[in-house]
């Protein structure tokens, strides 16, 4: 797909191109990834000198070994994001039209999955704590403007290749109650109940769903149980409180 980007004051002819062989490309300009959740959530970071969220990423440095590398440094510097699963997707091509000496730039692109989510710090590069958030990919195009940009395909290719080498996501309803049960930083173990699993997993990433979680670290969801209601799913947490710590996942089993 190709397009054009206006970008201070001048014009750069722009193409999507799904090849993967990136090892061939010269002037790497930055690398971005597409990085889902357990369920099926976009991460997406905003910048204070930014008006639109944009893919977690940055400028490939001299001391990053791979390009894969460099994503993982730059997630992890403006997301606190730990990465598994990390896949290729293609790349977008850039030239500033109107001058034939300059060599064409290229932005790569890559789909991870998270392995785990940590309390946000300071980005060394910015100076301060990047927003961040996960957002359903439909909301995408609305957060980052990226329609005319090929955001729509290469949103698209991502989604495709993580359907097809990874486990399927969790199918697990909104608004049902359940009890969960979740692992902070230091392998403890937080029990809770909630009817909005996304969201109350996010406040916990966030350092915002509970002072036990926020003192401890969100590390991942375990395991969640639908119930029948919110009494159902409280006595069943007080059930799961009353365990032993051995025996604490067994009761999901």
């Amino acid at each position: 797909m190709k397009f054009k980007i206006p970008w201070k004051n001048e014009i750069y002819d722009c193409e999507w191109i799904e090849k993967t062989d990136f090892e061939k490309l010269d002037e790497i300009k930055s690398i971005l990834g597409f990085i889902f959740d357990d369920f099926g959530k976009l991460c997406v970071v905003g910048f204070k000198d930014k008006k639109n969220w944009d893919l977690p990423g940055g400028h490939l440095e001299d001391y990053d070994k791979n390009f894969e590398e460099c994503l993982i440094r730059e997630v992890a510097e403006e997301a606190d994001l730990e990465l598994k699963e990390i896949t290729r997707i293609g790349y977008m091509s850039s030239l500033k039209r109107g001058n034939s000496k300059e060599k064409k730039e290229h932005q790569l692109r890559y789909v991870a999955k998270v392995h785990k989510i940590k309390k946000q710090t300071i980005d060394p590069s910015e100076g301060y704590i990047p927003k961040r958030k996960f957002i359903d990919p439909e909301e995408f195009i609305k957060h980052t403007q990226w329609e005319k940009y090929s955001g729509l395909d290469q949103l698209k290719k991502a989604i495709e290749i993580l359907k097809r080498n990874q486990k399927p996501l969790p199918n697990i309803k909104k608004k049902q109650w359940h009890v969960y049960i979740l692992e902070c930083q230091d392998g403890s173990f937080y029990t809770g109940v909630t009817n909005d699993i996304d969201a109350r997993m996010n406040a916990h990433a966030e350092g915002k769903g509970s002072k036990y979680v926020y003192r401890k670290g969100f590390r991942k969801l375990l395991f969640a149980e639908p119930c029948k209601d919110k009494s159902h799913a409280c006595k069943c947490e007080c059930e799961i409180k009353k365990l032993p710590r051995n025996q604490k996942l067994n009761w999901f089993e």
